[in-house]
């Protein structure tokens, strides 16, 4: 049980759970639901498993230093470096060959995810807490793979663009609210970034962006009213929860926030797949 929960820490399992999400809104988007949806979500799922393992062996030396990250198998020397990238490898070259023997555009879109995550935006995190905002065209990427398996055309409609574009702005609240959770850890990584009181009026503000993509997702497809109740509730209430941070950064608060956040793009993906 033990290997099991470290396996599922050194993958980030609830993070790369949403990328085959993320990647099967896509593929729903331009195909619909067939057999085919599988193993593209298999091969995506994996090599995001390796993607994040690796990470784990890049950040090994900063996970040791912050309260949040000590207990990860490498910091807490439950598994040594071998083990670590012998598994992340397995699970990169499985899930690329699989997304290779599927259709080239997604293998390649998946090895840009790769190399943008472990080769720049890991390294480019350690500079300034401003890096997530080139780093979120990671979680852009995954709908995309799953809209080129479906659609084997190079054309985008309008949902997949709205889609990766919500995507790519709700990332950036979403991550500066994880550092608002944990922003003492995160001053060992930043010492001279600037104060909870910035960050908490910046997640607001950033928050804004993908607000105001949602709210112009209903003059280009019709929703039911069903549909419409659902997506003003879930935006009043992410703007309610968000708000108060630029006044007050407690953690209830923050946690709040957070948890919202997480199921927002989860909503915009299935009033996406309601057909008008």
């Amino acid at each position: 049980m033990d290997y099991l929960r470290d396996f599922f820490s050194l993958v980030k399992i609830r993070i790369t759970s949403m990328v085959m999400v993320t990647t099967a809104f896509g593929y729903l988007l331009a195909k619909g639901f067939d057999f085919w949806l599988f193993p593209c979500l298999l091969g995506t799922w994996l090599l995001a498993m390796g993607s994040a393992a690796l990470n784990h062996w890049q950040d090994k030396e900063i996970d040791e230093k912050m309260q949040r990250t000590k207990e990860r198998p490498l910091p807490a020397k439950r598994l040594k470096d071998a083990q670590v990238l012998t598994i992340a490898f397995l699970l990169i070259f499985s899930g690329s060959g699989l997304l290779l023997l599927y259709s080239l555009l997604p293998f390649l879109l998946g090895l840009l995810a790769l190399l943008w995550y472990n080769g720049i935006y890991t390294y480019g995190k350690r500079w300034s807490p401003f890096f997530v905002i080139p780093g979120s065209l990671i979680g852009a990427i995954p709908p995309l793979m799953g809209w080129f398996a479906g659609s084997g055309t190079f054309s985008l409609s309008f949902s997949i663009l709205f889609l990766t574009t919500f995507l790519f702005f709700w990332q950036i609240p979403h991550f500066w609210l994880i550092l608002l959770l944990h922003y003492e850890d995160y001053q060992i990584l930043w010492p001279h970034a600037p104060s909870k009181a910035f960050f908490g009026k910046a997640t607001f503000l950033s928050t804004l962006f993908p607000v105001c993509l949602a709210c112009f997702f209903p003059f280009y497809r019709p929703l039911p009213w069903a549909g419409l109740v659902f997506l003003c509730l879930i935006t009043l209430l992410l703007l309610f929860f968000t708000f108060p941070l630029w006044r007050s950064q407690e953690k209830a608060k923050v946690r709040c926030a957070f948890l919202l956040t997480n199921f927002y793009p989860l909503g915009m993906g299935i009033l996406l797949l309601l057909r008008p």
